[in-house]
């Protein structure tokens, strides 16, 4: 069934998609200003982005 935006399961996914998107710069930005190091910010960044559970609902 289509919805306004698509389909229900493309609109569902493309919603957390971009929430994923999204949450990868602001972790990035958030580390960066807790701890002022970029490398601890890089790190948090990219074990997000590992994440299997980040990548499992993305």
């Amino acid at each position: 069934m289509d919805g306004k935006f698509g389909s229900y399961v493309t609109a569902s996914r493309s919603l957390a998609a971009l929430i994923s998107l999204f949450s990868l710069p602001l972790i990035y930005i958030l580390n960066w200003h807790l701890f002022n190091s970029h490398l601890t910010a890089l790190l948090a960044t990219t074990f997000l982005a590992v994440s299997p559970v980040e990548v499992l609902f993305a």
